[in-house]
């Protein structure tokens, strides 16, 4: 059956199961101690006397590290000019090497020339905290055992390194996933006004994007600054049930994507988005904000985009408070040579 490669990139980390542990009933109880240490780290920036907003970033163990340092991009020298950031050295892992890219002049990576398809871009902990633009930031601890059976060599101790992207190169099978083709943007097209527009451009951002799940509205109504992507007015059944549809087709997609991801480092899902997980929790005792939860939220997915021919002309550093997770799908105008591009600037030569 024919393989499609699909890249799946994880924008600030991720995690890898690990099967040495037999004990079932041993590692649900590890995962649960996760769980209430990621919630005990986040919940201060709940406070009402705190007025930033939180940029949760993971923390690889030692032992993950080493696993995955020679497919590691290191970045050093942190810079901050108007809001953008730059690193004074790029250092690559062993398993890494660049070319000079003949169309855009730069130092390109090819995912299928890598060892195991997939690379990290991780920088020093001490770089991030001790900078004054940084204060914001919460790490959380990588792995499924911080002390448990560590065997005193330390290394699920924690490494210093912070994971600032993940890209991996995944080989499916036809049956794989959703095949997307244009009757998809036709349809999605019908029922939803996309979110860039000539009057919004975010960074000169280029295409059509759909939006679905929770939104951001930058105001406060009924104490509450969330709401929620909705459709077009005046849909018929048919165009309501097609946006319900491709909705759930995206979700599925990026939760494919997460899955995936979570081969190279585990518990993925829980590292995403924690704040929103946290907060959607809280609704219940300080009061509903409109935070809604559907059936792929425990995936880290609280809200999904739709995107057609998307791109981003200005280079830029995004202010959010979780990890975004893109995937390319497998779509009916693929060739078996795809060359999708994703350009990150770290300095004035990288």
């Amino acid at each position: 059956m024919t393989n499609y490669n699909v890249l799946y990139i994880y924008f600030y980390f991720y995690t890898q199961v690990r099967k040495r542990n037999k004990c079932k009933g041993k590692r649900i109880i590890m995962n649960k101690v996760k769980q209430m240490s990621v919630k005990n780290d986040i919940l201060p920036v709940f406070d009402c006397n705190v007025k930033c907003t939180p940029h949760v970033l993971m923390e690889l163990s030692t032992r993950s590290y080493l696993r995955h340092k020679s497919n590691s991009i290191q970045l050093k020298g942190v810079n901050i000019n108007k809001g953008c950031i730059s690193y004074d050295n790029v250092v690559y892992g062993n398993n890494i090497r660049p070319e000079v890219n003949n169309e855009t002049k730069c130092n390109g990576i090819n995912l299928h020339e890598i060892k195991k398809n997939y690379i990290l871009i991780v920088i020093n902990r001490d770089e991030i905290t001790n900078h004054p633009y940084f204060r914001n930031i919460i790490t959380l601890q990588h792995g499924l055992r911080c002390y448990w059976n560590d065997n005193e060599d330390h290394k699920h101790n924690p490494s210093g390194m912070l994971v600032v992207l993940i890209a991996k190169l995944k080989k499916k099978t036809i049956n794989d996933s959703f095949l997307c083709c244009e009757k998809h943007g036709e349809a999605i097209k019908e029922c939803k006004s996309s979110v860039i527009s000539s009057n919004n451009s975010h960074h000169g951002s280029l295409g059509k994007y759909f939006s679905f799940g929770n939104s951001a509205i930058y105001k406060t109504v009924n104490k509450s600054s969330v709401g929620q992507y909705t459709t077009k007015r005046g849909l018929t059944v048919v165009q309501k049930v097609k946006s319900h549809v491709i909705e759930d087709l995206v979700s599925k997609e990026l939760k494919d994507g997460i899955e995936s991801l979570g081969s190279v480092m585990p518990l993925l899902k829980e590292y995403i988005a924690p704040v929103f997980q946290i907060a959607h929790e809280l609704q219940a005792t300080v009061g509903d904000i409109n935070l809604k939860k559907d059936k792929y939220s425990e995936f880290g997915i609280w809200k999904s985009v739709f995107c057609i021919n998307a791109r981003t002309s200005d280079f830029h550093t995004e202010d959010d408070c979780s990890y975004t997770v893109i995937t390319v799908p497998r779509q009916k105008i693929m060739s078996k040579e795809q060359n999708y591009q994703f350009l990150f600037k770290f300095n004035s030569l990288e």
